[in-house]
Protein backbone atom coordinates (compact mmCIF):
# COMPACT_ATOMS: atom_id res chain seq x y z
CA UNK A 1 0.00 0.00 0.00
CA UNK A 2 3.02 2.36 0.02
CA UNK A 3 3.36 2.80 -3.75
CA UNK A 4 2.96 6.55 -4.24
CA UNK A 5 3.62 6.44 -8.01
CA UNK A 6 0.10 5.23 -8.71
CA UNK A 7 -2.54 7.57 -10.11
CA UNK A 8 -4.89 8.48 -7.24
CA UNK A 9 -8.55 7.59 -7.54
CA UNK A 10 -10.53 10.82 -7.97
CA UNK A 11 -14.16 11.44 -7.06
CA UNK A 12 -15.66 14.11 -9.33
CA UNK A 13 -17.08 17.34 -7.94
CA UNK A 14 -20.52 16.44 -9.27
CA UNK A 15 -20.45 13.14 -7.38
CA UNK A 16 -19.32 14.93 -4.21
CA UNK A 17 -22.17 17.42 -4.54
CA UNK A 18 -24.71 14.66 -5.13
CA UNK A 19 -23.43 12.72 -2.12
CA UNK A 20 -23.57 15.78 0.13
CA UNK A 21 -27.14 16.52 -1.00
CA UNK A 22 -28.13 12.92 -0.32
CA UNK A 23 -26.53 12.90 3.14
CA UNK A 24 -28.25 16.18 4.07
CA UNK A 25 -31.66 14.92 2.93
CA UNK A 26 -31.34 11.48 4.49
CA UNK A 27 -30.12 12.85 7.83
CA UNK A 28 -33.29 14.94 7.94
CA UNK A 29 -35.36 11.81 7.29
CA UNK A 30 -33.56 9.95 10.05
CA UNK A 31 -34.30 12.76 12.50
CA UNK A 32 -37.98 11.86 12.23
CA UNK A 33 -37.20 8.64 14.13
CA UNK A 34 -35.69 9.98 17.34
CA UNK A 35 -35.06 7.62 20.26
CA UNK A 36 -34.14 4.61 18.13
CA UNK A 37 -32.70 2.50 20.93
CA UNK A 38 -32.20 -1.23 20.46
CA UNK A 39 -35.42 -3.12 19.87
CA UNK A 40 -37.69 -0.05 19.89
CA UNK A 41 -40.34 0.71 17.24
CA UNK A 42 -38.26 3.75 16.28
CA UNK A 43 -35.24 1.56 15.50
CA UNK A 44 -37.40 -0.77 13.40
CA UNK A 45 -38.88 2.19 11.51
CA UNK A 46 -35.34 3.43 10.81
CA UNK A 47 -34.33 0.04 9.40
CA UNK A 48 -37.35 0.09 7.09
CA UNK A 49 -36.52 3.65 6.03
CA UNK A 50 -32.98 2.57 5.03
CA UNK A 51 -34.37 -0.44 3.19
CA UNK A 52 -36.86 1.68 1.26
CA UNK A 53 -34.23 4.28 0.40
CA UNK A 54 -31.92 1.57 -0.93
CA UNK A 55 -34.78 0.31 -3.09
CA UNK A 56 -35.25 3.77 -4.57
CA UNK A 57 -31.56 4.67 -4.91
CA UNK A 58 -30.14 1.43 -6.31
CA UNK A 59 -31.05 -1.62 -8.33
CA UNK A 60 -29.40 -3.96 -5.83
CA UNK A 61 -31.20 -6.52 -3.71
CA UNK A 62 -32.05 -5.39 -0.18
CA UNK A 63 -33.64 -7.09 2.83
CA UNK A 64 -34.18 -6.83 6.57
CA UNK A 65 -32.60 -9.54 8.73
CA UNK A 66 -34.17 -10.01 12.15
CA UNK A 67 -32.22 -11.22 15.17
CA UNK A 68 -32.65 -11.34 18.95
CA UNK A 69 -30.91 -8.36 20.54
CA UNK A 70 -30.22 -7.67 24.22
CA UNK A 71 -30.95 -3.96 24.80
CA UNK A 72 -29.16 -3.61 28.16
CA UNK A 73 -25.99 -5.42 27.08
CA UNK A 74 -22.93 -3.18 27.07
CA UNK A 75 -23.61 0.36 28.28
CA UNK A 76 -27.07 -0.48 29.57
CA UNK A 77 -25.67 -2.91 32.11
CA UNK A 78 -24.35 0.02 34.15
CA UNK A 79 -27.92 0.71 35.28
CA UNK A 80 -28.18 -2.95 36.24
CA UNK A 81 -25.12 -2.49 38.45
CA UNK A 82 -26.88 0.39 40.21
CA UNK A 83 -29.89 -1.78 41.07
CA UNK A 84 -27.58 -4.61 42.16
CA UNK A 85 -25.71 -2.19 44.43
CA UNK A 86 -29.04 -1.16 45.96
CA UNK A 87 -30.01 -4.79 46.64
CA UNK A 88 -26.69 -5.45 48.40
CA UNK A 89 -27.10 -2.25 50.43
CA UNK A 90 -30.51 -3.47 51.67
CA UNK A 91 -29.00 -6.81 52.73
CA UNK A 92 -26.24 -4.93 54.54
CA UNK A 93 -28.72 -2.94 56.62
CA UNK A 94 -30.82 -6.04 57.34
CA UNK A 95 -27.76 -7.44 59.11
CA UNK A 96 -28.28 -4.81 61.86
CA UNK A 97 -31.64 -6.34 62.84
CA UNK A 98 -29.98 -9.05 64.89
CA UNK A 99 -26.71 -9.13 66.78
CA UNK A 100 -25.58 -12.72 66.47
CA UNK A 101 -23.76 -14.99 64.03
CA UNK A 102 -26.59 -14.62 61.50
CA UNK A 103 -25.82 -10.89 61.29
CA UNK A 104 -22.20 -11.66 60.42
CA UNK A 105 -23.26 -14.23 57.83
CA UNK A 106 -25.69 -11.77 56.22
CA UNK A 107 -23.01 -9.06 56.11
CA UNK A 108 -20.51 -11.40 54.48
CA UNK A 109 -23.19 -12.59 52.07
CA UNK A 110 -23.95 -8.97 51.06
CA UNK A 111 -20.23 -8.38 50.49
CA UNK A 112 -19.70 -11.52 48.41
CA UNK A 113 -22.87 -10.87 46.44
CA UNK A 114 -21.80 -7.29 45.71
CA UNK A 115 -18.27 -8.20 44.57
CA UNK A 116 -19.37 -11.16 42.44
CA UNK A 117 -22.25 -9.24 40.89
CA UNK A 118 -20.12 -6.17 40.21
CA UNK A 119 -17.48 -8.25 38.43
CA UNK A 120 -20.10 -10.03 36.31
CA UNK A 121 -21.92 -6.83 35.36
CA UNK A 122 -18.69 -4.97 34.55
CA UNK A 123 -17.77 -7.85 32.22
CA UNK A 124 -21.12 -7.30 30.50
CA UNK A 125 -20.35 -3.58 30.38
CA UNK A 126 -17.07 -3.97 28.49
CA UNK A 127 -18.34 -6.77 26.25
CA UNK A 128 -16.78 -9.77 27.98
CA UNK A 129 -19.97 -11.19 29.44
CA UNK A 130 -19.93 -14.41 27.41
CA UNK A 131 -22.76 -16.71 28.51
CA UNK A 132 -23.86 -14.12 31.07
CA UNK A 133 -25.47 -12.27 28.15
CA UNK A 134 -28.00 -15.11 27.91
CA UNK A 135 -29.51 -13.92 31.21
CA UNK A 136 -30.44 -10.52 29.76
CA UNK A 137 -33.90 -9.82 28.29
CA UNK A 138 -34.23 -9.94 24.50
CA UNK A 139 -36.01 -7.91 21.84
CA UNK A 140 -36.16 -8.19 18.06
CA UNK A 141 -33.83 -5.89 16.14
CA UNK A 142 -33.08 -5.67 12.42
CA UNK A 143 -30.01 -5.44 10.22
CA UNK A 144 -30.43 -3.96 6.74
CA UNK A 145 -28.44 -5.87 4.11
CA UNK A 146 -28.03 -5.18 0.41
CA UNK A 147 -25.63 -6.63 -2.14
CA UNK A 148 -24.66 -6.44 -5.77
CA UNK A 149 -23.23 -9.73 -6.96
CA UNK A 150 -20.91 -10.01 -9.98
CA UNK A 151 -22.66 -11.44 -13.01
CA UNK A 152 -19.72 -13.00 -14.78
CA UNK A 153 -17.69 -14.97 -12.30
CA UNK A 154 -17.93 -18.07 -10.18
CA UNK A 155 -19.09 -17.57 -6.61
CA UNK A 156 -16.07 -19.44 -5.32
CA UNK A 157 -13.72 -16.94 -6.98
CA UNK A 158 -15.47 -13.68 -6.19
CA UNK A 159 -14.09 -11.11 -3.81
CA UNK A 160 -16.36 -9.36 -1.31
CA UNK A 161 -16.17 -5.77 -0.08
CA UNK A 162 -18.52 -4.83 2.76
CA UNK A 163 -19.40 -1.22 3.61
CA UNK A 164 -21.18 -1.15 6.95
CA UNK A 165 -22.54 1.19 9.61
CA UNK A 166 -25.23 1.21 12.30
CA UNK A 167 -28.56 3.00 12.65
CA UNK A 168 -29.40 2.59 16.35
CA UNK A 169 -29.00 5.30 18.99
CA UNK A 170 -26.73 5.40 22.02
CA UNK A 171 -28.06 5.47 25.58
CA UNK A 172 -27.96 8.98 27.01
CA UNK A 173 -29.17 10.64 30.19
CA UNK A 174 -31.28 13.56 31.36
CA UNK A 175 -28.28 15.83 31.89
CA UNK A 176 -27.05 18.07 29.08
CA UNK A 177 -23.33 17.74 29.79
CA UNK A 178 -22.89 13.99 29.42
CA UNK A 179 -19.08 14.21 29.30
CA UNK A 180 -18.84 15.77 32.77
CA UNK A 181 -21.13 13.14 34.27
CA UNK A 182 -18.93 10.45 32.75
CA UNK A 183 -15.83 11.89 34.45
CA UNK A 184 -17.73 12.21 37.73
CA UNK A 185 -18.87 8.58 37.49
CA UNK A 186 -15.32 7.33 36.89
CA UNK A 187 -14.32 8.90 40.22
CA UNK A 188 -17.46 8.54 42.33
CA UNK A 189 -18.45 4.94 41.63
CA UNK A 190 -15.11 3.27 42.58
CA UNK A 191 -14.91 5.35 45.78
CA UNK A 192 -18.44 4.45 46.89
CA UNK A 193 -17.84 0.79 46.07
CA UNK A 194 -14.68 0.74 48.19
CA UNK A 195 -16.50 2.43 51.09
CA UNK A 196 -19.25 -0.18 50.93
CA UNK A 197 -16.73 -3.05 50.85
CA UNK A 198 -14.77 -1.55 53.78
CA UNK A 199 -18.00 -1.08 55.76
CA UNK A 200 -19.00 -4.72 55.22
CA UNK A 201 -15.58 -5.94 56.37
CA UNK A 202 -15.64 -3.67 59.44
CA UNK A 203 -19.21 -4.68 60.33
CA UNK A 204 -18.33 -8.37 60.14
CA UNK A 205 -15.18 -7.94 62.26
CA UNK A 206 -16.61 -5.79 65.10
CA UNK A 207 -17.93 -7.96 67.90
CA UNK A 208 -20.95 -5.83 68.85
CA UNK A 209 -21.37 -2.77 66.60
CA UNK A 210 -24.90 -2.10 67.88
CA UNK A 211 -23.59 -1.32 71.39
CA UNK A 212 -20.65 0.71 70.08
CA UNK A 213 -22.34 4.04 69.24
CA UNK A 214 -19.34 5.44 67.34
CA UNK A 215 -18.99 2.28 65.26
CA UNK A 216 -22.74 2.09 64.69
CA UNK A 217 -22.84 5.69 63.45
CA UNK A 218 -19.87 5.17 61.15
CA UNK A 219 -21.21 1.89 59.75
CA UNK A 220 -24.69 3.24 59.02
CA UNK A 221 -24.49 6.89 57.99
CA UNK A 222 -21.32 6.90 55.88
CA UNK A 223 -22.15 3.77 53.82
CA UNK A 224 -25.69 5.07 53.27
CA UNK A 225 -24.64 8.48 51.98
CA UNK A 226 -21.86 7.19 49.76
CA UNK A 227 -23.84 4.22 48.44
CA UNK A 228 -26.87 6.35 47.55
CA UNK A 229 -24.57 8.70 45.65
CA UNK A 230 -22.94 5.82 43.78
CA UNK A 231 -26.25 4.11 43.01
CA UNK A 232 -27.73 7.37 41.71
CA UNK A 233 -24.80 7.89 39.34
CA UNK A 234 -24.96 4.30 38.09
CA UNK A 235 -28.70 4.42 37.38
CA UNK A 236 -28.71 7.86 35.76
CA UNK A 237 -25.43 7.65 33.81
CA UNK A 238 -27.05 5.66 31.00
CA UNK A 239 -30.80 6.15 30.88
CA UNK A 240 -32.89 3.36 29.35
CA UNK A 241 -35.52 5.90 28.33
CA UNK A 242 -36.00 6.67 24.61
CA UNK A 243 -36.39 10.39 25.31
CA UNK A 244 -32.78 10.56 26.53
CA UNK A 245 -31.29 8.64 23.58
CA UNK A 246 -28.44 10.22 21.60
CA UNK A 247 -29.24 9.58 17.94
CA UNK A 248 -25.94 11.02 16.61
CA UNK A 249 -27.33 12.60 13.48
CA UNK A 250 -27.12 9.76 11.00
CA UNK A 251 -24.10 11.10 9.09
CA UNK A 252 -22.24 7.78 9.32
CA UNK A 253 -25.29 5.83 8.11
CA UNK A 254 -25.90 8.24 5.25
CA UNK A 255 -22.28 8.33 4.05
CA UNK A 256 -21.98 4.54 4.16
CA UNK A 257 -25.20 4.21 2.16
CA UNK A 258 -24.01 6.86 -0.34
CA UNK A 259 -20.68 5.04 -0.76
CA UNK A 260 -22.40 1.75 -1.52
CA UNK A 261 -24.88 3.40 -3.92
CA UNK A 262 -22.01 5.13 -5.72
CA UNK A 263 -20.44 1.82 -6.75
CA UNK A 264 -23.72 0.03 -7.44
CA UNK A 265 -24.83 2.81 -9.77
CA UNK A 266 -21.39 2.97 -11.42
CA UNK A 267 -20.82 -0.73 -12.21
CA UNK A 268 -17.91 0.10 -14.52
CA UNK A 269 -15.93 0.90 -11.35
CA UNK A 270 -16.45 -2.62 -10.00
CA UNK A 271 -14.07 -5.39 -11.12
CA UNK A 272 -15.88 -8.37 -12.59
CA UNK A 273 -15.07 -10.58 -9.64
CA UNK A 274 -16.15 -8.19 -6.86
CA UNK A 275 -19.36 -8.43 -4.85
CA UNK A 276 -20.10 -5.27 -2.88
CA UNK A 277 -22.32 -5.47 0.21
CA UNK A 278 -23.96 -2.84 2.38
CA UNK A 279 -25.00 -3.53 5.96
CA UNK A 280 -26.55 -1.24 8.55
CA UNK A 281 -26.74 -2.81 11.98
CA UNK A 282 -29.44 -2.43 14.59
CA UNK A 283 -28.59 -2.96 18.24
CA UNK A 284 -24.94 -2.12 17.62
CA UNK A 285 -24.72 0.04 20.74
CA UNK A 286 -25.89 -2.91 22.81
CA UNK A 287 -22.56 -4.72 22.91
CA UNK A 288 -22.37 -4.83 19.08
CA UNK A 289 -25.31 -7.19 18.76
CA UNK A 290 -26.01 -6.28 15.13
CA UNK A 291 -22.54 -6.93 13.75
CA UNK A 292 -22.25 -10.16 15.76
CA UNK A 293 -25.56 -11.41 14.34
CA UNK A 294 -24.47 -10.45 10.82
CA UNK A 295 -21.19 -12.35 11.07
CA UNK A 296 -22.93 -15.42 12.49
CA UNK A 297 -25.56 -15.36 9.72
CA UNK A 298 -23.15 -14.93 6.79
CA UNK A 299 -20.40 -17.51 6.74
CA UNK A 300 -20.10 -16.85 2.99
CA UNK A 301 -18.38 -13.53 3.82
CA UNK A 302 -15.47 -15.19 5.61
CA UNK A 303 -12.91 -13.78 3.17
CA UNK A 304 -14.43 -10.30 2.89
CA UNK A 305 -12.78 -6.95 3.45
CA UNK A 306 -14.85 -4.64 5.62
CA UNK A 307 -14.92 -0.85 5.85
CA UNK A 308 -17.05 0.36 8.77
CA UNK A 309 -18.18 3.94 9.33
CA UNK A 310 -19.59 4.82 12.75
CA UNK A 311 -20.13 7.74 15.14
CA UNK A 312 -19.37 10.68 12.85
CA UNK A 313 -19.95 13.52 15.31
CA UNK A 314 -17.48 16.13 14.05
CA UNK A 315 -14.56 16.42 11.62
CA UNK A 316 -11.92 14.73 13.81
CA UNK A 317 -11.69 11.67 11.58
CA UNK A 318 -9.87 8.75 13.15
CA UNK A 319 -9.41 4.99 12.98
CA UNK A 320 -9.15 2.37 15.70
CA UNK A 321 -6.20 0.01 15.55
CA UNK A 322 -7.98 -2.46 17.79
CA UNK A 323 -9.53 -3.06 21.19
CA UNK A 324 -7.14 -3.14 24.14
CA UNK A 325 -9.64 -4.63 26.60
CA UNK A 326 -10.71 -7.48 24.33
CA UNK A 327 -7.18 -8.02 22.90
CA UNK A 328 -8.38 -7.47 19.35
CA UNK A 329 -6.31 -6.02 16.50
CA UNK A 330 -7.95 -4.64 13.38
CA UNK A 331 -6.75 -5.36 9.86
CA UNK A 332 -3.46 -3.76 8.94
CA UNK A 333 -4.40 -3.93 5.26
CA UNK A 334 -7.66 -2.03 5.77
CA UNK A 335 -5.94 0.52 8.01
CA UNK A 336 -3.26 1.06 5.35
CA UNK A 337 -5.91 1.50 2.66
CA UNK A 338 -7.69 4.12 4.79
CA UNK A 339 -4.43 5.94 5.54
CA UNK A 340 -3.40 5.97 1.88
CA UNK A 341 -6.83 7.24 0.87
CA UNK A 342 -6.66 9.98 3.52
CA UNK A 343 -3.36 11.22 2.07
CA UNK A 344 -4.72 11.17 -1.48
CA UNK A 345 -7.92 12.98 -0.46
CA UNK A 346 -6.02 15.37 1.83
CA UNK A 347 -8.11 14.38 4.84
CA UNK A 348 -6.60 14.71 8.32
CA UNK A 349 -6.79 11.32 10.03
CA UNK A 350 -5.92 10.41 13.61
CA UNK A 351 -5.24 6.97 15.02
CA UNK A 352 -6.68 5.56 18.24
CA UNK A 353 -3.96 3.16 19.31
CA UNK A 354 -3.37 1.40 22.62
CA UNK A 355 -0.34 3.41 23.68
CA UNK A 356 -2.06 5.55 26.30
CA UNK A 357 -4.76 5.19 28.94
CA UNK A 358 -6.88 7.88 27.25
CA UNK A 359 -6.81 6.06 23.92
CA UNK A 360 -7.65 2.78 25.61
CA UNK A 361 -10.64 4.36 27.34
CA UNK A 362 -11.76 5.85 24.01
CA UNK A 363 -12.01 2.28 22.71
CA UNK A 364 -13.72 0.96 25.85
CA UNK A 365 -16.85 -0.25 24.09
CA UNK A 366 -15.04 -1.33 20.94
CA UNK A 367 -16.22 -0.73 17.41
CA UNK A 368 -18.14 -2.43 14.61
CA UNK A 369 -14.91 -4.06 13.45
CA UNK A 370 -14.60 -6.15 16.62
CA UNK A 371 -17.14 -8.78 15.54
CA UNK A 372 -15.43 -9.16 12.17
CA UNK A 373 -11.96 -9.35 13.73
CA UNK A 374 -13.10 -12.10 16.09
CA UNK A 375 -14.24 -14.07 13.03
CA UNK A 376 -10.86 -13.42 11.34
CA UNK A 377 -12.44 -11.11 8.75
CA UNK A 378 -10.36 -8.10 7.77
CA UNK A 379 -11.97 -4.88 8.98
CA UNK A 380 -11.33 -1.36 10.28
CA UNK A 381 -13.59 1.50 11.38
CA UNK A 382 -13.60 5.20 10.51
CA UNK A 383 -15.02 7.39 13.28
CA UNK A 384 -15.04 11.05 14.29
CA UNK A 385 -15.68 12.10 17.86
CA UNK A 386 -13.93 14.24 20.46
CA UNK A 387 -13.09 12.88 23.90
CA UNK A 388 -14.22 16.04 25.67
CA UNK A 389 -17.60 16.39 23.97
CA UNK A 390 -20.46 14.13 23.01
CA UNK A 391 -20.94 15.69 19.60
CA UNK A 392 -19.81 18.64 17.55
CA UNK A 393 -20.85 19.93 14.13
CA UNK A 394 -20.47 18.14 10.80
CA UNK A 395 -20.36 20.61 7.92
CA UNK A 396 -20.96 19.98 4.23
CA UNK A 397 -17.21 20.06 3.54
CA UNK A 398 -16.68 17.40 6.22
CA UNK A 399 -19.29 15.18 4.56
CA UNK A 400 -17.55 15.61 1.19
CA UNK A 401 -14.20 14.64 2.71
CA UNK A 402 -15.63 11.57 4.44
CA UNK A 403 -17.43 10.44 1.29
CA UNK A 404 -14.25 10.84 -0.80
CA UNK A 405 -12.26 9.00 1.88
CA UNK A 406 -14.65 6.05 2.05
CA UNK A 407 -15.08 5.74 -1.75
CA UNK A 408 -11.33 5.90 -2.31
CA UNK A 409 -10.72 3.32 0.41
CA UNK A 410 -13.20 0.89 -1.18
CA UNK A 411 -11.49 1.46 -4.52
CA UNK A 412 -8.08 0.56 -3.07
CA UNK A 413 -9.49 -2.54 -1.40
CA UNK A 414 -10.79 -3.63 -4.79
CA UNK A 415 -7.38 -3.07 -6.34
CA UNK A 416 -5.80 -5.52 -3.92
Amino acid sequence: MENFDRIPFVVSQDDLDDACDFVTDFCEELEEHQGRLTGTPEETATARLIRDRLHSETSARVRLEAYKARPIAGRGSLSLLGFWFGLCLILYYLSFVKNDISAVILTVFALVLFVAGAIAILLLFIGKGGKLNNLLPQKVSYNVVSERCPSCCEASKERTIIVCTNHDAVLGNALYDFAKLRKFALIMVPITALIFIASCIAKASIADPVKDIAALTTLTIIPFLSSVAGISVLITHFSLSKKHARDRGGVATSVALATYAYFVENPHLLPNDVRIVFASFGGENSSHGGSKAFVEAHSEFAGAKVLAISDILDNNFAVYTGDHFLKIKHSREILDAISLSARECEVALRTYDNNSTINRMSCLHGSISNAFAKAHIQSATITAKHREAIEGVVHRDDVAKLFALSVTTVHHLMEN
